[in-house]
């Protein structure tokens, strides 16, 4: 907008419900004259050299909202939006041109200008330019219904429908949780909604306490405080935020270190049963090796004894088996020689028996002449 920006007191961004890539500002000018000049001056004209899209500028008699009739047009009427949460300023036209972004969030135009956000709002970190990809949870994967962790991106559904997103804080006490669908910020902390966040120090989204609250926690803050400038509220104000931030944080991680230590300490206990149930099976195992050793012994000896024994049975057949060959050569010859014998000279039946018959006469007279020589 160039010079003319001074001259507008509020910019609200509207985006497209079907078409995510087409967009549309409305612009409050202080005067007449300056919406014309602004009109004159770049309706018609395209954005960039490079562009081939032209800017079309029309003027706006009266705007309605379909549906929601407690929508307003400039969100800085409603008291929960009274302050930039960039400079914490009062949105007043007197302090400068205010621009509403598409989260429903008001800024100071010169704040949001300094402020480098890569297209998201500063307050509640939403997404000025559109996705292409669809939200989905990111355990069920179902698309209704879905909120989104300010500090990790953690994206998950409603308690409404499988409670994905109150378990994410449940398990990393992350506080601070954004609903896609109406971009308002909840604080599991307290069960409500806040509208109030900002980064501290260490990188933390945090809620900046209201005067009220302040009061009650015993940490007053004044902004119309004399004694006080702007920078000294504001370092209370962030030491508050920090100190509260860490206490939580500390609690958060000393129960993680509790848990720890007692998985840590039942770990222990199982490696150290099955570390002695280890040793158990060695001693057994050992054990058993030794008899096994000592049987591999006992049969080596006895294989030795059995191989001896086996080397003399081999050579004492091999003897035998001489020994029969040569019998069995001689029992042939002799065979042969008595065949032979048989053949020259037989003998026959009687004189045989004449034979066996002289010689027993002989004996019996050899016992008698002994009888008679006693």
């Amino acid at each position: 907008m160039g010079a003319y920006l001074e001259n507008a007191q509020h910019l609200r961004i509207l985006r497209g419900k079907h078409d995510l890539d087409t967009y549309m500002v409305l612009i409050l000018f202080n005067s007449t004259p300056n919406a014309a000049l602004f009109h004159q001056e770049f309706h018609g004209k395209p954005f960039s050299s490079m562009s081939a899209e032209v800017c079309e500028i029309d003027f706006v008699e009266k705007v309605t909202f379909k549906g929601d009739k407690d929508v307003t047009l400039w969100p800085p009427c409603q008291k929960d939006l009274a302050s930039c949460s960039i400079c914490l300023e009062r949105l007043e036209y007197s302090t400068g041109g205010l621009v509403t972004v598409l989260c429903n969030h008001s800024f100071h135009c010169s704040c949001l200008c300094q402020c480098r956000t890569e297209n998201r709002c500063p307050m509640c970190r939403f997404t000025q330019t559109p996705s292409e990809e669809h939200s989905l949870c990111s355990v069920c994967g179902i698309e209704e219904g879905l909120w989104m962790c300010l500090v990790c991106g953690h994206v998950g559904c409603s308690r409404y429908k499988n409670k994905h997103s109150y378990e994410h804080f449940l398990e990393t006490k992350h506080t601070y949780s954004l609903e896609l669908d109406s971009q308002n910020v909840w604080d599991y902390t307290k069960d409500e909604f806040i509208h109030r966040l900002a980064l501290n120090t260490d990188g933390k989204i945090v809620e900046i306490p209201n005067y009220v609250q302040q009061q009650e926690m015993g940490s007053i803050v004044k902004r119309d405080d004399l004694t006080l400038g702007k920078d000294e509220a504001l370092a209370l104000e962030w030491q508050y935020l920090a100190s509260a931030q860490i206490e939580t944080q500390r609690s958060y991680f000393e129960e993680q270190l509790r848990n720890l230590k007692i998985q840590n300490k039942a770990k222990i206990r199982h490696l150290e049963d099955d570390f002695n149930h280890l040793l158990q099976e060695k001693t057994n195992v050992s054990k058993q090796m030794d008899q096994l050793h000592n049987q591999k012994k006992a049969l080596l000896k006895k294989t030795e004894s059995l191989q001896k024994n086996l080397t003399e049975i081999s050579k004492e057949t091999l003897f035998l088996r001489t020994i029969n060959e040569a019998l069995e050569k001689n029992r042939e010859s002799w065979a042969r020689k008595m065949q032979e014998s048989e053949d020259r000279s037989p003998v026959s039946a009687q004189d045989l028996k004449i034979q066996q018959l002289e010689e027993q006469i002989a004996n019996v007279m050899k016992m008698i002449e002994n009888s008679q020589g006693q």
